[in-house]
């Protein structure tokens, strides 16, 4: 999957390849300190609750996915603490990090000036 991101890392949205927003990011304060929230897009077969406000059945939806308090170094997903070091290996040159997604499979996050890309590490194995 490659993801398109609309502005800073810090506070930005980023599209999949159809142009779809998939995850939107938001940081208050400033690092050291800063917290950063992660939202994820909800898949469309996941029914509305009744007391859900939006503009309509059309508006892609989003749930809290992750937190990070870069101050205290550590990653809360889905209220579980996960060390930094753990959820996001380095590899190469400090330029891309490895980490685990909802399916199981390994990604990696290729830091390339101006545009991160996400790669999926078990087709880039299977090509190798």
């Amino acid at each position: 999957m490659k993801l398109t991101l609309s502005g800073n890392y810090l506070n930005s949205t980023y599209a999949d390849e159809s142009g779809r927003i998939v995850y939107k990011v938001r940081t208050t304060g400033t690092i050291p300190g800063a917290s950063t929230t992660i939202a994820k897009i909800l898949p469309d077969d996941i029914p509305r609750r009744e007391d859900e406000t939006g503009n309509g059945q059309e508006e892609d939806r989003f749930a809290h996915f992750a937190r990070i308090d870069w101050k205290a170094y550590r990653v809360l997903v889905r209220g579980e603490e996960i060390p930094g070091k753990k959820l996001l290996r380095i590899e190469g040159w400090r330029r891309s990090r490895i980490f685990v997604g909802d399916d199981g499979k390994e990604y990696k996050w290729v830091l390339k000036p101006g545009h991160p890309e996400l790669q999926l590490l078990d087709i880039i194995k299977e090509t190798l």
